[in-house]
């Protein structure tokens, strides 16, 4: 399925220039970026690690310079990120409630919500691509391209080559929506990047039971190689490694 949305304006990966300029989000990575997995289409380009920025961040004021310090210490591994859907998708619940709107059309108008708060990511960090298929995602990763997922289309994309399709309810929000979308890149790494801190040993079954991830995260990320945490809004923002289940 084509992808009608506009694409960033300039190629290139934020983040790759002067690494002062992002000041301790430069090091947010160094550990994470040890593991390296293989790519599905090609053993020679190292293995996108999704990066799922939370809803909950979008009001503030560093975003731009945390996911520029993401980028920055994520090479030589390509970088995907997947936005939030924030309050655009509170809206859709609050619709939902209201008019009591059928799971189809409650999902389309979701994955609206984060492909809107994708353009603002996309105005706040210049130079991603947009990324709307499969065949894209892998196109931006052997091309050393930070991609920007456009839920909507890579979703119907993607469900229409074959793989398992999304539920369709408030189960599943856009934290499983990056699970998905590592799953069918042939098990990428995911880092979420929250607001919060992440509890010691906290599992994904307890993580969603306190409102941590959604209820369907923990079935869709269980086979994840690698699982990262950020609270982006500590004092000294730093990748955990929460899930670890294979390196290479």
């Amino acid at each position: 399925m084509p992808c009608t949305r506009r694409r960033a304006a300039r190629p290139g990966r934020p983040g790759d220039g002067d690494s002062r300029r992002f000041g301790p989000h430069c090091t947010i990575l160094r550990r994470f970026g040890q593991f390296r997995l293989q790519n599905v289409c090609d053993s020679t380009v190292p293995a996108t690690i999704l990066c799922k920025i939370g809803g909950s961040l979008l009001d503030l004021p560093g975003l731009a310079s945390v996911i520029s310090g993401i980028l920055c210490r994520n090479a030589p591994s390509p970088t995907l990120i997947v936005p939030g859907g924030g309050a655009a998708a509170d809206a859709v619940r609050t619709w939902d409630t209201v008019h009591g709107l059928a799971d189809e059309a409650a999902h389309e108008l979701a994955l609206a919500a984060m492909d809107l708060t994708g353009d603002l990511l996309a105005k706040l960090v210049p130079g991603m691509r947009q990324v709307c298929s499969i065949q894209q995602a892998q196109r931006a990763a052997s091309d050393g391209v930070t991609g920007l997922l456009c839920a909507g289309c890579f979703v119907n994309s993607a469900e229409a080559q074959g793989h398992p399709p999304l539920e369709r309810s408030w189960r599943v929000t856009s934290d499983s929506i990056a699970a998905w979308t590592a799953q069918v890149l042939g098990g990428a790494s995911l880092i979420l990047v929250k607001s919060v801190s992440l509890p010691p040993g906290i599992t994904l079954a307890d993580a969603a039971q306190i409102g941590l991830v959604d209820e369907a995260f923990p079935q869709l990320a269980q086979r994840l190689p690698l699982i990262g945490w950020i609270n982006a809004r500590g004092p000294s923002p730093a990748v955990e490694t929460w899930i670890l289940t294979r390196s290479a």
